[in-house]
């Protein structure tokens, strides 16, 4: 089983650039911790307010580290600073995955494959 956080972060327009750049040294230490998959928060470049938010987790218990972590709580103070306008960050326990494209190179809606 693995956790998804997705979602976004709507700040300030004046305030987004300031935000990416002080937060991309936290995100490559959250990227170097036990059980992150993934880690990338990444600005929508034709909204100059939103912030996407995506990470992959291997479990819980690599999520809770994260969330005791310095690099978190040092995002989080970033955050604190500022006016956020909108925020819907939400987690997704996953139990299944497969490759979107078949051997073809088709799109595929189903789960043909379980590895």
């Amino acid at each position: 089983m693995g956790i998804i956080i997705a979602g976004i972060l709507k700040v300030a327009p004046e305030d987004r650039d300031k935000v990416m750049t002080s937060i991309s040294p936290l995100n490559e230490e959250s990227r170097k911790e036990p059980g992150c998959q993934r880690y990338d928060w990444s600005p929508d470049y034709h909204d100059p307010e939103m912030i996407y938010v995506f990470e992959a987790w291997d479990d819980e218990e690599s999520l809770a580290g994260h969330f005791s972590s310095d690099a978190y709580w040092r995002t989080r103070g970033i955050f604190e600073k500022i006016r956020v306008i909108e925020s819907e960050i939400y987690k997704y326990q996953t139990d299944l995955r497969g490759p979107v494209y078949d051997e073809e190179g088709r799109p595929r809606s189903d789960f043909f494959s379980t590895s």
